[in-house]
């Protein structure tokens, strides 16, 4: 039954989610609390849920991904376990999501703002890379904490101006998230 229930899930999240992200149709997840008009080309995501291992937290994760000629993107949401309410402890939350970022990655980190998205505490930041092949990557990253969820909105792109195009700039402005 368990199995079934989780097909159900997982068949209803890929396929009401391939439907939307054309002419400005908002991406919707009911069970995330979120939306968003995706970037144009973006919009079949498949989605996936993982649990990190003890050692990492053993956080359970749901994430939205999609690979395209033109860039990579990936919303990750999961529960922080505890409703944060203080600001500090949220600061830090996301700074050591962005931390996190540039270390995992070996990156360098361009900019930083500290943003709110509907009301929630929220940190947009920038990062290059260059992989072992000398291939630079640039990627915009948004991150909120929303009472005891914390959401991240990631694109990857292959020139940094990329980051600033009109349907970019249209999708990080888009992302909605419902009051918890």
């Amino acid at each position: 039954m368990k199995k079934l229930i989780f097909a159900v899930f997982f068949i209803t999240s890929v396929f009401g989610l391939s439907a939307y992200g054309q002419n400005d149709t908002p991406l919707v997840s009911k069970e995330g609390g979120f939306s968003f008009i995706p970037p144009a080309g973006f919009g079949k995501f498949q989605f996936s849920k993982q649990t990190d291992s003890a050692e990492a937290g053993g956080k359970t994760h749901y994430d939205y991904e999609e690979s395209l000629d033109r860039g990579y993107m990936l919303i990750s949401y999961f529960d922080l376990g505890v409703n944060l309410v203080d600001s500090a402890r949220i600061q830090k939350v996301l700074d050591g999501g962005r931390d996190g970022a540039v270390r995992g990655s070996s990156a360098t980190l361009d900019s930083q703002e500290n943003i709110t998205v509907d009301g929630f505490p929220a940190l947009s930041f920038i990062i290059h890379a260059t992989d072992k092949d000398k291939i630079t990557s640039y990627a915009r990253t948004v991150e909120i904490v929303a009472g005891s969820k914390m959401y991240s909105f990631l694109l990857v792109t292959p020139t940094a101006p990329d980051l600033t195009k009109p349907d970019v700039q249209k999708f990080f402005s888009s992302i909605h998230i419902q009051k918890q």
